[in-house]
């Protein structure tokens, strides 16, 4: 079984589609991150870095890895790890982050400074229009418009990186950080149903204030725009695999059609048929 198939290996960004079962051995033995990383997940996974807070690296997060970090993953969704990965030049990567940080040339062995960030509608639609461009480009053999489209993305990524919630992280007490974490996997699980906040609170060991309170502060968002992100995100998926966008906003907790595409078209500034129908477009 292939559980990653790499695109343009010798470019300046390579792109990697990871699809790993729980089954398989690299499951649970990660070992350490092959490169630098930025990994863009589409199933719920429980990452822990050596050293590093752990994330919850469902589709409304961006993880971060330095070359050769070691790393673990535990369950949270029953189809194991799925995402997409953009393996980075060193030299690339440190032009992108000298911007934000012009003392980066004294870290080049660790550039990213946090494991993660939660990403923006905007950034997560262009990633999966990259994602759709990388099979155009790659039977093309347009290297130059591949690294082209990859940096800009990747410019994207880091400038959301560095406007994150990473000093309301480092505010937290590790308690606060467990209740995050526990309702980041709570929502990941069950992004499908129904509940209400005392429901959720109540399931993790928590009063619905203090939820509210710490989760905001660590995500910059409420606990239902969270949930929001994750249904639309996965919507991005399922809208190009289900014919029925009736079915896909009733299984995502929507109660109709209509409000479905409204907060699909809120999120992504396309209703769903439009990206259903989205082919490739390469830049002029």
């Amino acid at each position: 079984m292939q559980i990653c198939e790499t695109y343009f290996p010798d470019s300046l960004v390579a792109l990697g589609k990871f699809r790993c079962p729980v089954s398989h051995p690299v499951f649970h033995d990660a070992g350490r991150a092959r490169g630098h990383l930025v990994v863009f997940p589409r199933e719920p996974v429980e990452i822990r870095q050596v050293k590093r807070e752990p994330v919850i690296a469902n589709s409304n997060v961006v993880v971060l890895y330095n070359k050769d970090q070691e790393y673990e993953r535990r369950q949270v969704s029953p189809w194991g790890d799925r995402c997409e990965f953009l393996n980075i030049k060193p030299e690339l990567l440190r032009d992108l982050i000298r911007p934000y940080r012009e003392s980066i040339d004294d870290r080049v062995e660790q550039p990213f400074e946090f494991p993660s960030f939660v990403s923006s509608s905007k950034l997560v639609l262009k990633q999966r229009q990259l994602v759709d461009l990388a099979d155009n480009f790659r039977n093309d053999g347009d290297v130059l418009a591949w690294e082209s489209s990859a940096i800009d993305l990747l410019a994207d990524s880091i400038g959301e990186a560095f406007k994150s919630t990473k000093l309301k992280r480092q505010s937290l007490s590790g308690e606060q950080q467990d209740l995050v974490i526990n309702a980041q996997d709570y929502l990941s699980v069950h992004f499908q149903k129904h509940f209400s906040l005392e429901t959720m609170a109540a399931a993790i060991d928590s009063s619905p204030y203090h939820l509210c309170r710490t989760f905001k502060k660590f995500t910059g968002m409420t606990v239902h725009a969270y949930l929001t992100h994750i249904r639309m995100r996965t919507a991005l998926e399922w809208v190009r695999e289900i014919d029925n966008l009736t079915r896909i906003a009733l299984d995502l907790g929507y109660s109709s059609h209509s409000h479905f595409s409204a907060v699909f078209k809120r999120c992504f500034g396309l209703t769903p048929r439009q990206w259903r129908g989205a082919g490739f477009s390469p830049k002029q």
